[in-house]
């Protein structure tokens, strides 16, 4: 006589269900995260290749209208200023309108061996002599600010050396900008060299 073995169970348990809805989550869990840094990433690259481009378009300007140009910037936004007469103003062409960083990204200047302070300006002296013509703030304590711009875009074609640094408060993710008193603006991932 034959013993009927039990018909085997179709289907899954509950337990199987489980766990494999808990494997799935954690695979979407880390693919939106790599995708996440990846988008941040690129952003960054992006906003200092603007910058980038921005900085030789204000040289290929100087050079062709001899006028001279300037930059400013702190910690969340930069704008391009243009010389008036004896006065620094906003530039008036809508391309170097001031641009700000959304969080979570910041900006930090260095000249040389300068960096910005909390305001976003450097108050060191610039001359090489004490009362010099080139010793002076970035903005005066005149009556009335005004307003000086921390990298200069000559028409000559001089610039002055600088490092401006991108970073993202939250990630490990870093561009900089530099550029030498020649003008050679060079873009890439990772704090400048010093």
């Amino acid at each position: 006589m034959r013993t009927r073995l039990p018909k085997r169970q179709q289907g899954f348990t509950l337990l199987e269900i489980i766990l494999v809805c808990v494997m799935m989550a954690v695979a979407v869990s880390v693919a939106v995260m790599n995708i996440s840094t990846s988008n941040d990433s690129k952003d960054m690259e992006i906003q200092v290749k603007r910058l980038a481009a921005l900085l030789q378009f204000a040289q290929e300007q100087a050079l062709m209208t001899g006028r001279d140009y300037g930059l400013i910037s702190d910690e969340i936004s930069y704008q391009f200023l243009e010389l008036e007469g004896d006065n620094w103003q906003p530039a008036t062409d809508e391309m170097f309108r001031r641009r700000e960083l959304q969080e979570p990204y910041t900006l930090e200047l260095s000249l040389g061996d300068w960096q910005q302070d909390s305001d976003g300006y450097v108050s060191q002296s610039l001359g090489l002599f004490e009362g010099g013509l080139l010793e002076q703030d970035f903005i005066t304590a005149d009556d009335e600010k005004k307003i000086q711009p921390q990298v200069m875009i000559l028409s000559s074609g001089e610039v002055t050396p600088f490092s401006l640094t991108v970073e993202h408060e939250d990630l490990d993710l870093i561009w900089s900008v530099r550029s030498d008193d020649l003008g050679q603006i060079e873009v890439y991932p990772g704090e400048p060299e010093q």
